[in-house]
């Protein structure tokens, strides 16, 4: 009888902290994307933060390569309701991020703040190239040079700039939620 009441208490309380962490996760993407859709914030020079990007590059470091998938797709359709492209693409590109991240740091790489600043510059980089070559280069838009060195390349430096406060950011939400539980 003893052994059975502290499995279920050990599953009621992993089924608490799973839902407690993806709570906060999806708040904080819910947060940030938000700030990334308000015109003209924390514009510097023309140049907008991606701030979702190192967001879920900062979640998938934590929680490896299928909840960074997870985080990425929920991340990417949020991002996708006020993008001026096919609904779904964002969505595709950051799942591809968020457990591209994920299986780098489980195989590869330490989870240190410079990883992640690194793995995130290249993961804005990567979302940026793949958003600037379907929607303009192919798409056949006007000027898509202009738009990759004015537009879209200055975001992500900004954005790679800002990555290793959303590596901090998850990192302390994830000993938050390890003490709370």
């Amino acid at each position: 009888m003893k052994n059975s009441y502290l499995t279920g208490h050990r599953a009621v309380a992993w089924i608490q902290a799973r839902y407690l962490s993806w709570t906060a996760w999806g708040l904080l993407i819910l947060l940030f994307s938000l700030l990334q859709a308000m015109p003209h914030a924390f514009e510097i020079g023309g140049a907008r933060p991606l701030f979702l990007v190192p967001l879920v590059v900062g979640i998938a470091l934590f929680n490896g390569p299928i909840g960074g998938a997870a985080a990425g797709l929920a991340a990417g359709l949020l991002w996708d309701l006020y993008a001026t492209h096919i609904y779904g693409f964002n969505g595709l590109v950051m799942m591809i991020i968020g457990c591209v991240a994920g299986l780098l740091i489980w195989l590869l790489l330490r989870n240190t703040w410079l990883t992640a600043w690194l793995v995130s510059a290249a993961a804005v980089l990567a979302q940026v190239l793949a958003d600037w070559l379907f929607c303009y280069l192919i798409a056949g838009r006007d000027g898509p040079g202009w738009v990759l060195f004015h537009l879209y390349l200055p975001n992500a430096l900004y954005t790679a700039l800002l990555s290793p406060l959303f590596y901090f950011l998850t990192r302390s939400v994830i000993r938050t939620l390890r003490r709370r539980i």
